[in-house]
């Protein structure tokens, strides 16, 4: 059986080695073969991206091993949520994920069918969350509430006159405190709204 290894550890001055141990006595117990093993070092289980994982799951998709191992499951998920996702895309591939501290192992009868019944909540979790969130912004425009960042009060006679004095956009944004694309927006209806009067001088 070829096996992969994925270690994770949050901090620099962290040593993945006490899982390395943990993992590869398992796996030797089994009597298996690691091919791999995949290393996430000073990288948070919160952020998306992992370079260790991502190249986990695209050499499983390649077929390279069949069992990935892992200490604990917290390792390889950042959440309950992203847990079912990695175990829904394992079993796509057919890879048999194994968290030692947890002596779960989707290749179990009684690990299974826990994994279905896990995931079918999840998405029912998920689906009641979002249709929460959708009545409750719903509930709050009924009722005259703003929903999202409120629009910036930007004085315009200020651009205006911070522009006529030959200011670039950065210069007006750094110097009234607003984002630089707030200023070229508010200048470009400041021009729009002069320009009919100024064709109009033109002509006279």
């Amino acid at each position: 059986m070829k096996v992969a290894l994925y270690l994770r550890v949050s901090t620099t001055d962290q040593d993945p080695e006490t899982q390395s141990r943990e993992v590869r006595a398992f796996v030797a117990a089994q009597g298996w073969d690691v091919v791999e093993t995949y290393q996430d070092v000073g990288i948070c289980g919160a952020r998306a991206r992992r370079p260790g994982l991502d190249q986990l799951l695209k050499d499983a998709w390649h077929g390279q091993f069949q069992v990935v191992v892992v200490w604990d499951l917290s390792h390889i998920a950042r959440s309950p949520l992203n847990a079912l996702e990695l175990l829904r895309e394992f079993e796509q591939i057919k890879v048999r994920l194994i968290a030692v501290k947890q002596a779960f192992d989707t290749g179990t009868p009684l690990d299974r069918p826990f994994f279905t019944l896990a995931t079918l909540f999840a998405e029912l979790g998920r689906s009641i969350l979002v249709e929460r969130l959708r009545a409750a912004v719903e509930r709050a425009r009924a009722q005259g509430k703003q929903i999202g960042r409120p629009a910036r009060i930007v004085d315009m006679a200020e651009l205006a006159r911070l522009e006529g004095e030959g200011l670039s956009v950065r210069q007006i944004a750094r110097q009234i405190g607003v984002p630089r694309s707030t200023v070229a927006k508010r200048l470009r209806a400041i021009r729009s709204q002069a320009e009919p009067s100024d064709v109009a001088t033109r002509r006279a």
